[in-house]
């Protein structure tokens, strides 16, 4: 049950670490109040002991050889969706753990389905259960209670074993590559830097935008990301982001106005009513058109509707028989895409990269006969199947 908190004993505790081949991470944060995730507590598992790092007294002191730990190359660092993870280090200590492995991820390439929790990876690849329940919990009270600590090192108490076992899965389905292309981006700083133009396309889709309003909305965004991370406040605790949309729409010319909309949040943008008014001002006299990203699909046929439908059947069903998550297959977004671009060899599949590499590789003929026709589905024993179409050249009458 101990705590480590001191610089000399995490120091000891990383010095004992570094010849491990791979250690288990996780961590416990707050950020109910903070733009940044507060981070409370580290917590660190071996094939045979865990052990948790007290943060918020270590955090004041110098972080110097955890950081180090993090970054050592020899040793792979195991995570349970490592994305929170990595932010909670990005932010709290300027380094990303690297190499890395994620266990949601392995589970999702071994047709465990998408984002499953620890508790569900646990059960279905080992037989473990773990208790959960305390996702809410205050982790920044002290002393934390004994049944806290405890919780806190079953987190990462299985977490080698876990990889062990994904891991040979993996190996065995020839995914050990995919898998790390996947978590790649998890240890890119760039991951964790916010982009004020992706943001502003998100948050168009929910508004037909034209190029002025557009600008308005980018400008908004850039100004609100500097300010909630001066101020370190949740962004709706500045300019919820509804408002910001209907201020780019509306584009407000004077204070009365401006302080019309509801959203805003008056103590914390007190100050600040000019220099928006400025922004809203000169953003719309110089209008950005849309990327071609945003550009939405032309309204579906009655035809296409139903080829969709479709397409997602059989796509899941070739994610099912390949043992992967249909996230891995097919994005939502790409599916039309492809209805309509429909290629003719596994060349053109590449070219118009509405598929992975690895999904054209591993199932690329099976969709081009689908898309071509030369493949279908059908119920028998109730269980939707996929079936060969015989072909104008083909003897066979099956």
């Amino acid at each position: 049950m101990k705590l480590y908190s001191t610089e000399t004993e995490v120091a000891e505790l990383c010095e004992k670490l570094k010849s491990e081949p791979c250690i288990g991470v996780d961590t416990e944060f707050i950020r109910e109040t903070t733009f940044f995730p507060k981070l409370e507590l580290i917590q660190i598992g071996t094939a045979t002991e865990t052990f948790v790092i007290d943060f918020q007294k270590y955090g004041t002191q110098s972080t110097e050889k955890f950081c180090d730990l993090l970054k050592n190359p020899s040793v792979l660092k195991i995570f349970h969706s490592a994305q929170a993870d990595q932010e909670c280090f990005f932010t709290s200590l300027g380094v990303l753990a690297s190499p890395i492995w994620d266990t949601e991820v392995a589970a999702s390439l071994c047709g465990q389905g998408d984002s499953l929790g620890l508790v569900n990876v646990l059960r279905n690849t080992i037989g473990v259960e773990l208790k959960k329940g305390h996702t809410r919990t205050n982790w920044s009270a002290r002393p934390l209670a004994p049944y806290l600590i405890e919780y806190a090192h079953q987190d990462v108490k299985h977490l080698v074993e876990l990889y062990e076992a994904l891991n040979a899965k993996l190996k065995e389905l020839g995914r050990e590559a995919w898998m790390g292309k996947l978590v790649e981006k998890w240890t890119n700083p760039e991951t964790f830097t916010s982009d004020p133009e992706e943001m502003a396309i998100r948050l168009s889709k929910s508004r037909k935008m034209d190029a002025h309003s557009f600008s308005v909305l980018m400008e908004l965004v850039k100004w609100r990301e500097e300010k909630v991370r001066q101020k370190n406040i949740p962004r709706k605790w500045l300019i919820e982001d509804s408002v910001l949309v209907d201020l780019s729409t509306v584009k407000p010319k004077d204070e009365k106005h401006l302080k019309n909309f509801r959203g805003f949040h008056k103590a914390e943008i007190r100050g600040e009513i000019d220099s928006i008014l400025k922004l809203i001002q000169v953003a719309s006299q110089n209008p950005i058109d849309p990327p071609e990203k945003r550009r939405k699909f032309i309204k579906l046929t009655q035809a296409e509707t139903r080829a969709l439908e479709l397409l997602k059947c059989y796509m899941g069903i070739l994610a099912d028989e390949h043992q992967l998550a249909l996230k891995h297959v097919l994005l939502s977004e790409n599916a039309v895409e492809l209805l309509r671009n429909q290629a003719k060899t596994v060349e053109d599949l590449k070219a118009h990269r509405f598929l992975s590499d690895d999904i054209v590789d591993l199932m690329g003929e099976k969709i081009l006969n689908f898309l071509n026709g030369k493949s279908t589905l059908g119920i028998k024993n109730l269980e939707v199947k996929i079936y060969d179409l015989p072909q104008a050249d083909d003897k066979s009458t099956e």
